[in-house]
């Protein structure tokens, strides 16, 4: 099973995986190296730095003790030394999570990469960047840029030509999809105020819900089939 960190380590170096794909069967063929038990006996060993309870926002250099280190194979290269590639595996997935994680940040604009943000607020995503957002903010998103997932309290603004949210969990919300943007799944209570254009959401789930302004001034509400949703209509009790 691969977790958050992943990487691998070679007699000489360590490749950490550099976005959201932690496999190690992925990477090894990026790398191009067959993932057969005769190269895990000389060539490599599958490592992992795994946050305590998933909290993957500590910080590891600075709190060590709650990332452990993990070698995800039976068998490893005579010349692997644990103690000694612990540390620079550590060393090396440490340098990964300072650029690539971003814990209660103020940010105008992220443009390319991938990053995982906790309890961030974002101006503008753009271009072809990846993010995973965390109980986080993001205004605008623009161009081919991409939400990975959404959970916790997290809000996008304004969702803008093929920019795409994968998943939305929790008490999660977009403001209002425009243009051929997209959101993958809704989960939980999740919401979705205003779709516009051609916008489209993929599959719905729980409590979720979505409104679909494109035949405005008729306004569909939608709500999973699997769900059991009363409309209700409210009437204002006029004042005696």
């Amino acid at each position: 099973m691969c977790r958050f960190k992943s990487g691998i380590i070679l007699k000489s170096k360590v490749v950490v995986a550099p976005g959201a794909n932690d496999s190690h069967s992925d990477l090894l063929e990026e790398m191009g190296i067959e993932d057969t038990r005769w190269n895990a006996e000389r060539v490599f060993v599958r490592a992992e730095l795994v946050p305590e309870d998933n909290e993957w926002w500590v910080n590891p250099k600075e709190q060590p003790d709650r990332w452990t280190f993990i070698v995800d194979q039976d068998i490893v290269p005579k010349w692997f030394d644990k103690a000694e590639h612990e540390k620079i595996f550590r060393e090396y997935v440490c340098d990964w999570w300072d650029k690539h994680v971003l814990v209660d940040k103020k940010i105008d604009e992220l443009s390319s990469g991938f990053y995982k943000l906790k309890r961030c607020e974002v101006k503008k995503l753009c271009n072809d960047v990846l993010v995973l957002l965390d109980s986080s903010q993001v205004g605008e998103m623009f161009d081919s840029s991409q939400v990975g997932k959404m959970w916790g309290s997290s809000q996008v603004g304004e969702m803008w030509d093929s920019s795409q949210v994968g998943e939305m969990w929790g008490s999660s919300q977009v403001g209002e999809m425009l243009d051929s943007s997209q959101v993958g799944e809704m989960w939980d209570s999740s919401q979705v105020g205003e779709m516009w254009g051609s916008s489209q959401v993929g599959e719905m789930w729980d409590s979720s819900t979505a409104r679909n302004f494109k035949n405005y001034p008729k306004i569909q509400i939608m709500v999973p089939d699997t769900g059991n949703f009363e409309m209700v209509a409210f009437k204002e009790v006029s004042e005696e």
